[in-house]
């Protein structure tokens, strides 16, 4: 039993006398001893799942990146006519590590444990790796791939990395929503920031919708063909990665027409890290 007691002083005919009250909390620490528990059971829950994601992803991330290599080796020397199944492992292989950093990033962030760094970089080469990674699928797709960059550096304030994947989850985005037409990736400068953004010609995603476009396991499903769904994953993570690292997304859209996204990141004066 666990009591709490309380006194006070006071006078009966003149007299001082201690008054105490003692109440019995027993049942109210058996509740927050629970509670406790129940909030340690769950944060190692959590710090679990974060483990079990990363080492997943890590284990498929390998083999993976050695099945991507070998199919540069194939291309080399592959048929005519096989080389439509080279560009569909390639494809599908390229869409698969994407989808394994989105979910790795999402137990980082939920777990508190990703941390981006506040270098100064170039972002002009983050802009084209990002083209050169994803314009074979554009145009594996029929698709024109417009790239749009200063030709004088375009220093930003960010990390490189998480850069990187941000850019790629909306240009893969860009590319799967879009049966016919074009993908256009731009950087600008616009005061103290930098702005890129990402074109589309595509399906577009319907005005109610787009206040849900950045929430976790949601994508609109009306219109959409199955070529067009998938976790609804990696707009949710690419927004969060873009705080984390002070900056901002929004987007335009109209159905049927296409979509536009932006991302704003604070602008740097020159590069004081290499990158």
């Amino acid at each position: 039993m666990t009591l709490l007691g309380s006194f006070q002083r006071i006078q009966i005919d003149g007299e001082d006398c201690l008054l105490s009250v003692l109440s019995d909390i027993t049942r109210r620490k058996e509740a927050e001893q629970a509670l406790r528990e129940a909030k340690e059971d769950a944060e190692a829950m959590d710090q679990f799942k974060t483990s079990v994601l990363e080492n997943l992803t890590h284990e498929v991330r390998t083999p993976m990146t050695v099945i991507l290599g070998f199919v540069s080796v194939l291309r080399e020397g592959v048929r005519p006519n096989y080389e439509r199944f080279v560009d569909l492992v390639e494809r599908s292989g390229r869409r698969l590590l994407l989808m394994l950093d989105a979910i790795l990033d999402l137990a980082q962030l939920e777990a508190g444990t990703l941390d981006p760094s506040n270098d100064c970089f170039n972002a002009n080469g983050v802009v084209r790796v990002a083209s050169d990674t994803l314009r074979p699928i554009a145009e594996e797709q029929g698709l024109d791939f417009e790239i749009d960059v200063p030709l004088e550096p375009t220093y930003v304030r960010a990390d490189h990395d998480v850069l990187m994947r941000v850019v790629n989850n909306l240009v893969d985005n860009a590319i799967k929503f879009t049966d016919e037409g074009s993908v256009e990736l731009m950087l600008r400068r616009a005061g103290d920031e930098v702005v890129i953004y990402v074109r589309d010609t595509g399906v577009g995603i319907k005005a109610d919708y787009l206040q849900e476009l950045f929430t976790e396991f949601t994508q609109e499903s009306e219109g959409m063909e199955r070529s067009h769904q998938g976790m609804g994953l990696g707009l949710a993570v690419t927004k969060r990665l873009v705080e984390h690292m002070d900056g901002s997304i929004a987007v335009d859209s109209t159905k049927g027409e296409g979509t536009e996204f932006r991302v704003r990141l604070p602008r740097a004066e020159r590069m004081n890290t290499a990158a």
